[in-house]
């Protein structure tokens, strides 16, 4: 499997795995006893029903383990990795501070690895999509949309991914999920480093959590072809780091 180092910022270590590099061998579901990876973790390959998606889980579950190991200076095998009540994966033992956030798009994924803070990344491709706009109003703030619309039409689309990727890492690093509505906080439509502040207003679930995110973004051109495709269009990538968290419940109205 292949990954590329793509820089370290802000205590933050970035790298793109490209997972269908040996979809062979990680697809192969009688070798999956062989590979470094957890009980619950060749279960969750096995229920996959066509080969290509086990393949890329397999991948990424084993590229996380290898860059995690390197790391932190041990056994691929000995880190034991869990997710909390809303999905978000962290490194369950060694307990050492180490904080890491996966992001998947096509056969590729954005590993973020960071040893003090909270962290969330995410990765999509820059790629024509028809009903973008029906997306963009559906997800963005008024004053999101009021931005983009200033934006040239035609960078328009890579500036609504811009802004998709800053959101979707801001949750991700508070471990919300979609306990928040994306238009409910601001997180601007340029690759430009930002606080964002995440508040109750947009609270769908009682578990929501609140707090203060510094978010950035890049864009990584091209990716080269593989033996398994050919070349993947440019991506943006968005880290965000937790500066400050709260637990929020939504505010509950006295009874008349």
């Amino acid at each position: 499997m292949s990954e590329t180092f793509l820089g370290e910022s802000d205590s933050i270590t970035l790298w793109l795995i490209d997972l269908d590099s040996d979809v062979r061998r990680a697809g192969d579901r009688a070798m999956l006893e062989q590979l470094p990876l957890s009980a619950q973790e060749i279960a969750r390959a096995r229920r996959y029903a066509f080969s290509r998606d086990r393949a890329r889980f397999i991948a990424g579950r084993l590229a996380v383990r290898r860059l995690l190991s390197a790391r932190l200076g041990m056994d691929p095998r000995q880190i034991v990795l869990a997710a909390n009540a809303r999905g978000k994966p962290y490194v369950a033992r060694p307990h050492m501070g180490c904080q890491f956030s996966l992001s998947h798009c096509d056969g590729w994924a954005l590993l973020a690895v960071c040893d003090d803070s909270e962290i969330g990344a995410d990765l999509e491709m820059l790629r024509d999509v028809p009903e973008w706009m029906q997306l963009a109003e559906h997800c963005l703030s008024p004053r999101e949309l009021a931005a983009l619309s200033t934006v040239p039409a035609r960078e328009r689309q890579a500036a609504f991914v811009t802004c998709w990727t800053r959101k979707e890492a801001c949750l991700k690093a508070l471990g919300t999920g979609l306990g928040i509505a994306p238009g409910s906080f601001d997180v601007g439509v340029e690759a430009a480093e930002r606080v964002v502040s995440i508040g109750l207003r947009g609270a769908t679930s009682a578990a929501a959590v609140s707090g203060a995110v510094r978010v950035r973004s890049m864009r990584v051109a091209a990716l080269l072809p593989t033996p398994a495709r050919a070349a993947a269009p440019p991506a943006m990538v968005s880290i965000a780091r937790v500066l400050r968290r709260a637990p929020a419940r939504r505010p509950t109205h006295p009874q008349a």
